[in-house]
Parts: structure tokens; C-alpha cells; sequence
């Protein structure tokens, strides 16, 4: 399974898998990924994933996963965006994004690395999208309904810089176990089903 945390994932030693339609972006990734050193396996739509480390997943075709678990005990997700993509669903179960717009070697590299390591990346224009108009606006009174205590206000300002649950502890000074177990409470109390869904909800609403 793919490594997390403070150590230096090796991209050659991970297999990356492609839910892609397009034949032209399909081929372009895996020139990609043969540049970087990752291997590369094509996926059918149900085919099982539990042998790649990591999914690049292009579009609506994440909706065709079966993900048991949580990282490191499933594939990461990283999702292919192209520009017009500002209505992500807060359900979409992924670990990062990149632009299709400004994909090469260096910025896929960079981003499998940081995913690897627990870390969320997204493109900056992406992220203004979605503040902007990509999720649906948080009702006042739902604003209002949210207390955070300090310990879970800490770990919300962790997780909107994008750090791991590790990472987290460590900020925190406190066990792994604990520092997920404040992230599932931050996640309860926003009503977000996943970190970036979090995140969003929490800018939306003045709480980062």
C-alpha cells in the first residue's frame, strides 16, 4: 500500500491506475507516468483495484468506484479536473486533484508525492472555484449551529492546510488515534463527509 505521512514516497515503486475514457488523454498519462517511472495499469469500469496504489480517475467516472476502507487500505484517488469542473460532488472520494489544463511530468509527480504523503493537493484555481460557485451555499442557520472546541478549531486550521492525520498528531502533540478521532469530530460537526467537503463547508461559514 502506498506510504503516508513525513516519508518520501518513491513514485517507481508504486503502480498507478487509469479510469480514463479519452484515448488521447489516456495515452498522454501514461507517457506521463512512464516519464516519472511509475507503472501504469489501464482499468475497466468494475474491474477490481485492490492491485494499484494510486487511481487517476478523469471526470464522472469516479461515480463507477467500489472503495472499501480508508487510505492506506485502498487505492488513493486523485481526480482529473478539467476547467469547467466546479460542481464536484461532496461525495467524490478523492485524495487530490489536477488540472488536466496544466498536466506534465513534474506537476504529476508533485502531485502523487504530496497525495501519497496524506496531504490533499489541488490546484489554486480549483480551490477559488470552489468557494466561489462549486458547492452550494451553507445555510445561515446551519452557520450558526456549528461550536467547535479549540482542540477541534486546531485540527480544523491543520486540515485546510492539507496535512495528514499524522502530521496533525504531531502538530497537536498528541497519538494518531486521537488526532482522528478530532478529524471525524470536525467532519460531524461541518456535516461534510470527507476532508475537502470540510474545508469547503468551513471557509464558506467563516470558521477559517
Amino acid at each position: 500500500m502506498p506510504p503516508t505521512g513525513d516519508v518520501l514516497p518513491d513514485i517507481t515503486k508504486i503502480t498507478a491506475g487509469l479510469l480514463v475514457d479519452s484515448e488521447v488523454l489516456r495515452g498522454g498519462l501514461r507517457l506521463l507516468l512512464d516519464r516519472i517511472g511509475c507503472a501504469t495499469r489501464v482499468l475497466s469500469e468494475g474491474e477490481p483495484t485492490g492491485d494499484v496504489d494510486v487511481l487517476l480517475v478523469a471526470g464522472r467516472r469516479w461515480r463507477a468506484l467500489e472503495l472499501a476502507g480508508e487510505p492506506p487500505d485502498r487505492p488513493l484517488v486523485v481526480v482529473l479536473l478539467d476547467a469547467d469542473a466546479v460542481d464536484l460532488d461532496p461525495d467524490l472520494p478523492a485524495d487530490g486533484f489536477v488540472s488536466v489544463d496544466s498536466l506534465s511530468a513534474e506537476v504529476l509527480e508533485d502531485t502523487l508525492e504530496r497525495a501519497l504523503r496524506g496531504e490533499l493537493p489541488m490546484p489554486g484555481d480549483l480551490a477559488r472555484r470552489l468557494l466561489t460557485g462549486g458547492q452550494a451555499r451553507i445555510p445561515e442557520r446551519q452557520s450558526r449551529a456549528v461550536s467547535l472546541t479549540a482542540r477541534e478549531a486546531e485540527t480544523l486550521g491543520l486540515l485546510a492546510v492539507g496535512l495528514s492525520n499524522k502530521q496533525i498528531a504531531r502538530n497537536l502533540r498528541i497519538s494518531t488515534h486521537g488526532a482522528k478521532r478530532l478529524v471525524s469530530a470536525v467532519l460531524i460537526k461541518l456535516g461534510a463527509p470527507n476532508r475537502t467537503a470540510a474545508v469547503v463547508t468551513a471557509m464558506k461559514i467563516g470558521l477559517v
